[in-house]
């Protein structure tokens, strides 16, 4: 397109220059406008008239002015013009034309040009000209154009509109003022270089946008341009460019529409053209030696998922050695992150014409996210051949990923790297490595942009992984205290979470962000810690898709017991509903005591299960509205007289001893567990006793009562029936009050003053726990293994919380 128009207009001026120096003395300057439409009609296949008149100064440099300039339009626009031009003015000099042959323009100037360039609904372009055959002809001659030397060009008032039917989109743009001058002179014209200043360049906004006033607007543009290279080689070569202040604001409405797309179907078709074209085949990409941009400000917002990003840049790209690379330097500011680019990267002109691999090194440095790549793109228009070798470091990944619009949990510092491809529209990520916090992590993961949400894949697996690392899956910051790697902004999270007087977290699940991607992560880990708890063989299977979450397996060792369930989560109800049905048998008391060091204070196997349902945007709230099951058996086993006889004791005055008392014997004592049982059901987030009871040798223990799973109160009453009699036995009940992070242990005080002022006497004699026993109920009850404890307790009904204690 731009050949012909340059075609065209040399033509005009050619024939307006020539004619006026063959008629130089005898014809009236307005004779020649005939001939002048003619030959311009048929170069460029539209009607070309000139309205005004034309003006000849005559002289050894002839001026001729032509006022009211018309170019056609197409046949099927409803407007009569495409382009207009109030004066076009040359001057041509005559001694060269004489003594050298040659047409030399010393000055060119456009006043108020107006383009209006088009496309119907059929996409067809008004600037897609047809000329007549000779024309056609001359098109596809591999010759380049031949065009009048231009000492200095003049562009003044110009504006452009755009109207495509197609997208239903109409821009416009406008340019103060554009000055071209060619160094030195036209008999230098084997070195032809064209410097041009464009000031107050203006492209307006979509109209539907929200975004007043433009799209585009720039303060100065200054160029260069090697005339000479185009004209013999058809490439367009600009020694340097600088482009002052420039400032864009891009959008995207709740439709889904852009304003920075023009025409849907086309820019599809360009993008397919581009991605099917071979490299020599894109020779309309200039080569620039030398990019500078300064203080440009770019803002983007989109309405559909609420994202606003307000950014600010300065960047140089400058050609290096024999113009084969490309150093690039930038630096600024992305909403509040500094930015900092610096990096080698191939020429424009391996962009636009080789079919060498487009070589890649460099570092992209958002806040403290940092991404370092070192390799090749054989073919960087369509992103084909990516072999890349990159690392990425961060202490904060998630407010980085927000500005892509990819949600991302708040995770602790990490570094890892792998080997980065790309192929069939998916990027993926292999041998993949490093550590995430205190966790060592490998394996792939893979994104791919397309469809209609992106999709992340991955398949990890860790040696040794800390489960707080991964605290922000479930919205809480990882540890901060001595040894634990956390940001400074995770350091501030976890002090906040650390003051909240809760136990169970609270976690926002944040199911509107479910929808913006779809995953498929599976993860294996070997040993894993979690909240000091050790487990091993961890096998995760994370399944994201339409706004849904499914975990399944989730499945864990602990202490040789497998747990093994699922979690669901439907993040397209409103509140989103969740599910989650966790189940463990096997588990070793003493094995899992001893990670603790506290092997000698119980043994046995103990199973679990928890299946619960419930609904809400948080942890808490979907507690809340939580109905199902929670149980738990043991069998066999032994605990420590500790556990059993200092029930009533505060649970301050417990801790020394089970890190070792001071006095002989303190829990040392192992009484026999024949079984114990908790059943649970859970309604309305309050999980009450169906069955709560524990046989040991010396007394069975019942309990009824509840628990409020979303404000932790607690209510529970611990009935005591010994087994033998004795002068310490009490058969007063021990009520449990308050909540989970502060509870109260409160036995009957009448039976307990009694038998304590004898242990008091006893206690001289004993260890400091002997003044306990009174607490401890011993009683006559008859030995009661699980299957006849469930049977004997199962039809007592359960205590209703008392008001305000289980609320």
């Amino acid at each position: 397109m731009v050949k012909k128009i340059l075609i065209g207009l040399a033509v005009l001026v050619v024939l307006l220059v020539g004619g006026a120096a063959v008629a130089f003395w005898t014809i009236d300057p307005n004779v020649l406008k005939p001939y002048a439409e003619r030959a311009v009609s048929s170069a460029l296949g539209r009607p070309f008239r000139i309205a005004g008149d034309l003006e000849i100064e005559r002289g050894w440099i002839i001026r001729i002015r032509a006022h009211d300039v018309h170019l056609g339009n197409a046949e099927w626009s409803d407007r009569e013009d495409m382009a207009t031009v109030q004066t076009v003015e040359a001057s041509l000099d005559l001694w060269d034309l004489i003594t050298a042959q040659r047409i030399t323009i010393p000055e060119l100037t456009l006043d108020r040009p107006v383009a209006s360039l088009e496309r119907n609904e059929q996409g067809e372009a008004n600037w897609q000209f047809g000329g007549q055959e000779d024309q056609a002809a001359a098109d596809q001659t591999s010759g380049p154009p031949s065009l009048p030397y231009v000492g200095r060009l003049t562009v003044r008032g110009a504006q452009v509109a755009y109207r495509d039917a197609q997208a239903d989109q109409e821009f416009s743009a406008s340019l103060a003022s554009l000055t071209a001058n060619s160094e030195g002179g036209p008999e230098q014209q084997a070195g032809w270089l064209m410097r041009a200043n464009a000031q107050d360049l203006k492209v307006t906004n979509a109209g539907w946008s929200g975004q007043a006033g433009q799209l585009l607007s720039v303060n100065g543009v200054e160029t260069s341009l090697d005339v000479q290279d185009f004209l013999n080689e058809g490439q367009f070569t600009i020694p340097e460019v600088t482009v002052d202040r420039p400032v864009v604001h891009l959008e995207r409405d709740e439709q889904g529409r852009t304003n920075w797309q023009v025409g849907p179907e086309q820019q599809t078709e360009a993008a397919e053209a581009a991605a099917a074209a071979a490299p020599d085949d894109r020779a309309e990409l200039p080569f620039v030696g030398k990019l500078t941009v300064r203080d440009a400000e770019v803002a983007y917002r989109d309405a559909q998922s609420g994202r606003e990003i307000a950014s600010t840049l300065s960047l140089t790209a400058e050609s290096q050695g024999e113009g084969d690379r490309m150093k690039l330097q930038g630096e600024g500011q992305v909403n509040d992150l500094p930015v900092k680019l610096d990096g080698t990267f191939g020429s424009y002109r391996m962009l636009a014409g080789s079919d060498q691999p487009f070589p890649v090194q460099g570092t992209l440095t958002i806040g403290q996210s940092r991404v370092a790549l070192d390799g090749t793109i054989a073919d960087p228009a369509s992103l084909e051949g990516v072999d890349l070798q990159t690392e990425i470091a961060a202490q904060d990944l998630s407010k980085a990923m927000e500005m892509v619009g990819v949600p991302a949990p708040e995770i602790p510092p990490f570094d890892l790297d792998g080997h980065l491809t790309y192929r069939n529209g998916e990027a993926r990520l292999e041998s993949l490595h490093g550590r995430v916090g205190d966790s060592d992590i490998a394996g792939s993961a893979a994104f791919a942009p397309g469809g209609e949400r992106p999709k992340v894949s991955a398949d990890l697996t860790s040696e040794n992984l800390d489960l707080d690392d991964l605290s922000g899956l479930i919205g809480r910051a990882p540890d901060a205290g001595p040894g634990e790697t956390a940001s400074p902004e995770q350091e501030q999270q976890a002090q906040a979470e650390e003051d909240d007087p809760h136990v169970i977290p609270d976690p926002s699940l944040h199911a509107d962000a479910w929808d913006a991607i779809d995953a498929d992560v599976h993860f294996r880990g070997k040993r894993i810690r979690a909240q000091g708890v050790p487990l091993d063989d961890v096998d995760v299977h994370l399944f994201m898709e339409e706004g849904r979450l499914r975990i399944d397996p989730l499945k864990a060792g602990i202490a040789g017991a497998t747990v093994d369930g699922h979690l669901a989560a439907d993040g397209q109800r409103n509140p989103p509903a969740v599910e989650v049905d966790l189940s463990g048998s096997g588990l070793d008391l003493q094995r899992f005591l001893g990670e603790f060091d506290l092997q000698q204070y119980g043994s046995g196997r103990m199973s679990a299960r928890v299946a619960l349902k419930g609904e809400g945007d948080s942890l808490r709230s979907v507690l809340d509205t939580s109905q199902g099951q929670m149980a738990v058996i043991m069998e066999e086993g032994e605990i420590t007289a500790l556990l059993i006889e200092a029930l009533g004791l505060d649970p301050a005055e417990i801790l020394p001893v089970l890190f070792g008392g001071t006095e002989p014997g303190s829990g040392e004592r192992l009484f026999e567990v024949r079984c114990m049982v908790v059943d649970l059901q859970v309604a309305d987030g309050i999980a009450r006793s169906q069955n709560i009871v524990l046989d040991t040798t010396d007394s069975v223990i019942t309990a009824k009562g509840g628990v409020n799973l979303s404000t932790e109160a607690i209510q529970l009453d611990f009935e005591p029936h010994p087994k033998d009699t004795s002068i310490f036995a009490s058969p007063a009940p021990v009520y449990i009050r308050g909540r989970f992070g502060e509870p109260s242990v409160m036995p009957d005080p009448t039976p307990a003053i009694i038998r304590g002022a004898a242990a008091v006497a006893v206690g001289v004699v004993l260890t400091p726990l002997a003044s306990f026993l009174p607490f401890i109920d011993i009683g006559t009850a008859e030995d009661a293994p699980c299957a006849a404890l469930i049977s004997k307790t199962q039809d007592e009904n359960a205590l209703e919380p008392a008001e305000g204690e289980g609320q």
